[in-house]
């Protein structure tokens, strides 16, 4: 458990978002984190990128990466116009399955989300802290 903790520790250290020039007006954002905050990431970009008509029922033209990059502006978009710090809207899920005794217990074994990411019991158990959990 307290070599996992550490791994994680580390990992978390190692976040890193980079700035680049892409041509004359555009941006490239270039993002590294750690599996826990992979599926934070993945679980808001998810909930508002799936592909969605237009007002006269017409079909999403945008690409899966257009999808994304809107629902990520989204995400920050809300983030922002709550100046206290109370989002404005429901908060991203993230499901995360795991059996529960290795959850209560376990040095090994591992959740795994509903978008495929692997969790170590450890970083299931800190998520878990602010969760609703079903066993």
């Amino acid at each position: 458990a307290k070599e996992q903790d550490d791994d994680e520790r580390r990992d978390r250290g190692f976040r890193t978002l980079y700035t680049l020039p892409a041509g004359e007006n555009m941006t490239e954002y270039r993002l590294t984190v750690e599996p826990e905050a992979a599926v934070v990431i993945e679980a808001a970009i998810a909930a508002l990128s799936a592909p969605a008509k237009d007002d006269e029922g017409n079909p999403d033209t945008r690409s899966a990466p257009q999808r994304r990059a809107d629902a990520l502006l989204t995400v920050i978009r809300r983030g922002v116009s709550a100046p206290e710090g109370v989002p404005k809207s429901t908060k991203a899920q993230v499901v995360v399955v795991i059996p529960f005794s290795d959850l209560l217990t376990a040095t090994q074994g591992a959740g795994v989300t509903m978008t495929g990411q692997v969790l170590s019991p450890g970083t299931v158990r800190r998520m878990a802290c602010d969760a609703g959990i079903i066993p």
